[in-house]
């Protein structure tokens, strides 16, 4: 199971997966985090890791990696950028699709908050992605380049 960031939705049901022998690979910098969640003794209302303890198998990415091959590949990716810290993107290639996680959010009348849109294009050229298509927790896919058209929205 993958993980992209510390936020609730990304990190809700890991017990569950770590219960089931399912190994997690998570950003580095969220390890201490997912580790302490996976530790809770959950006494009052016992779930399934409370009920049989397991140790998880955790892989943390503190740079690029692939995984898989061929038109499966696909890369994890820190953002490592000031409000991306904690957060990795996704990039299968072969489809030049980028899952931005929960850094960015695109609405038709705009991109909210232009510095989250900026972070997205930091690491597409700081990795030399060949991006088409992007899509997040908070959207749905849309072409890259109407997303840099878009106007940003500052509350």
């Amino acid at each position: 199971m993958i993980s992209t960031s510390d936020s609730w939705p990304h990190i809700a049901g890991l017990r569950e997966a770590v219960a089931q022998g399912v190994p997690l690979t998570l950003l580095d910098r969220n390890v201490p985090l997912v580790e302490r969640l996976l530790a809770a003794p959950h006494i009052s209302a016992p779930d399934s890791l409370a009920r049989k303890p397991v140790r998880p198998r955790i892989t943390r990415i503190a740079q690029a990696a692939t995984l898989g091959s061929g038109d499966a590949a696909m890369r994890l990716i820190p953002f490592h950028t000031a409000t991306g810290e904690r957060q990795m993107a996704v990039y299968w290639p072969k489809h030049r699709l980028l899952y931005t996680s929960d850094l960015m959010s695109v609405q038709p009348s705009g991109v909210w908050l232009p510095q989250y849109r900026d972070e997205v294009a930091e690491l597409i050229a700081r990795e030399r992605l060949d991006v088409e298509t992007v899509f997040g927790m908070h959207y749905a896919p849309i072409s890259w380049d109407k997303v840099k058209a878009l106007p940003g929205i500052v509350p």
